[in-house]
C-alpha cells in the first residue's frame, strides 16, 4: 500500500487524499463522487454540503454492500460447483481403481 497522497477538488473543496492504485483512479474516483454530489445538489431546494457528503458516504456503503453480497453469492455457487466437481471426480477415480 502507497502513502502517496494527491490533491483534488470535490463539490468545491480542496481535499488530499491518498492514492488508490494509481493517481489516474484517484482522480476519477474523485470524479466519481464529485458527479453524485453534484446530482444531489441538482435535485435539492438548498444546499447542504453536509448532507451531501454523509448521503454520498451512504450510497457508496450500499453499493460496496451489495457488491459484498453478489460476491458471496457467486462463491457459494463457485464451492458448490466445485464440490461437485471434486464428487464426479472422486467417482472416476473409484471406478478407474476398481477395475482389472
Amino acid at each position: 500500500m502507497s502513502d502517496a497522497f494527491i490533491q483534488t477538488k470535490i463539490a468545491n473543496v480542496t481535499l488530499r487524499l491518498p492514492v488508490y492504485r494509481d493517481e489516474t483512479q484517484t482522480v476519477a474516483l474523485a470524479k466519481e463522487v464529485e458527479r453524485l454530489v453534484a446530482s444531489m445538489e441538482a435535485g435539492a431546494d438548498r444546499i447542504d454540503s453536509q448532507a451531501f457528503a454523509l448521503r454520498a458516504a451512504y450510497e457508496f456503503a450500499k453499493q460496496l454492500r451489495e457488491l459484498e453480497d453478489e460476491n458471496a453469492a457467486d462463491l457459494k455457487e463457485l464451492l458448490k460447483t466445485l464440490d461437485g466437481t471434486a464428487t464426479a471426480l472422486q467417482r472416476l477415480v473409484a471406478t478407474y481403481r476398481d477395475e482389472p
